[in-house]
């Protein structure tokens, strides 16, 4: 597959993390930078998880900008090989301590309009739906994000949902 239908997967996609990375921005790291990660996203997130919440055996989604640096283990993504619209992925935000976590995680929820507060997952989640189907949940020092667009035949929150909580038993 070329690097550009690769690319042209990631746009939605894409264009829905970017407003919760310009949530994350609102509440910048200290001028250490981040956190050095502890977790990687795919290992909280598998094919396996992902072939149960698309149906169908998953393709991993790249980037062109994870590709030129060599992957981005705060993300893991995957696709149905037979829909590519078909997606669910997996960023991890951790930061420098639990209240930077909590102000990254409200300031997301702030910015997302219309969010619906969940229970049973992490410190505290939220979801938005509306076709932005994001899941965001807290867990100490840990915000992670599940972006849910699994077919009009699957339940997007649900799909979500259980990413989230194998993510959380993975933590």
């Amino acid at each position: 597959m070329t690097l550009a239908r690769r690319a042209l997967r990631w746009a939605p996609p894409m264009a829905l993390a970017m407003v919760a990375m310009i949530a994350a921005g609102a509440c910048g790291e200290k001028a250490g930078g981040p956190a050095t990660p502890r977790v990687v996203a795919c290992n909280l997130f598998t094919a396996q998880d992902a072939e149960q919440v698309l149906g169908e055996p998953p393709e991993q989604m790249t980037s062109v900008l994870s590709e030129a640096h060599g992957g981005d283990p705060a993300t893991c993504g995957y696709n149905a090989g037979s829909d590519t619209s078909r997606m669910v992925s997996l960023e991890v935000r951790q930061t420098a301590s639990p209240d930077r976590a909590r102000r990254q995680f409200d300031s997301a929820r702030g910015l997302l309009a219309g969010s619906q507060q969940i229970g049973g997952l992490g410190d505290a989640a939220f979801w938005v739906g509306r076709g932005v189907d994001q899941l965001h949940v807290l867990k100490g020092d840990l915000h992670l994000i599940v972006t849910s667009h699994p077919g009009p035949e699957h339940d997007a929150q649900a799909a979500a949902r259980t990413v989230a909580g194998r993510a959380l038993s993975r933590v």
